[in-house]
């Protein structure tokens, strides 16, 4: 619980960073325009928006790790992330309109949802905050499985003598089995194993 509250703090943490240098751009951009907004109301927005994704990226991190996008159920997991993207999007936009969340126009006596105008005008935002996640969680995943391998790798090294794991690192590497090839297995049986010291 302590680790999660950690990382969680760091992710709200790097949010918050992207939040503020997003208001600071819309804050810039609105006074070389000559429209001198009111300097808190820009920040309005993007906090919103990006605390709401704080709070979701724990969800994504859990369905990329659970669903990595490799062979071989490739196709499941591109239909697994598709739908929760949709969902996730949807639960961001629901609320963001719960908590009072700003859209950027709406038009006047507009008679439509506002919701179906939030998620439309959401939607390609969010592509950018749920697919680098994934990615994220992807990278993640892939440098512990190096360095399981490494570790393995090591524990190979220690029980058999260097011939043997010179000649076998490559399928000590491919495969989980730590059983060396047939030839090292007869070159074991046949060669005395060193004293230990």
């Amino acid at each position: 619980m302590k680790a999660f509250a950690k990382r969680f703090a760091l992710v709200f943490a790097l949010w918050t960073i992207a939040a503020i240098c997003g208001g600071l751009a819309d804050y810039l951009l609105a006074e070389l325009l000559g429209r001198h907004p009111a300097f808190w109301a820009v920040f309005q927005r993007p906090l919103t928006e990006q605390w709401i994704w704080a709070a979701l990226t724990p969800l994504v991190l859990f369905v990329a790790h659970r669903f990595p996008l490799a062979r071989p159920a490739l196709a499941r997991a591109i239909v697994v992330h598709v739908a929760a993207f949709l969902l996730l999007s949807l639960l961001h936009c629901v609320v963001a309109g719960a908590v009072g969340g700003p859209l950027l126009a709406v038009p006047a006596h507009y008679p439509g949802s506002l919701l179906k105008l939030r998620f439309l005008e959401e939607i390609y935002g969010d592509i950018w905050m749920y697919w680098p996640l994934v990615c994220i969680q992807a990278l993640i995943d892939s440098h512990a499985r190096a360095r399981e391998r490494e570790e393995r790798a090591a524990s190979w090294r220690r029980c058999w003598p260097p011939p043997v794991w010179r000649c076998c690192e490559r399928r000590f590497s491919r495969i989980s089995s730590s059983t060396p090839c047939t030839p090292c297995r007869r070159w074991c049986a046949l060669t005395p194993a060193p004293p230990r010291t």
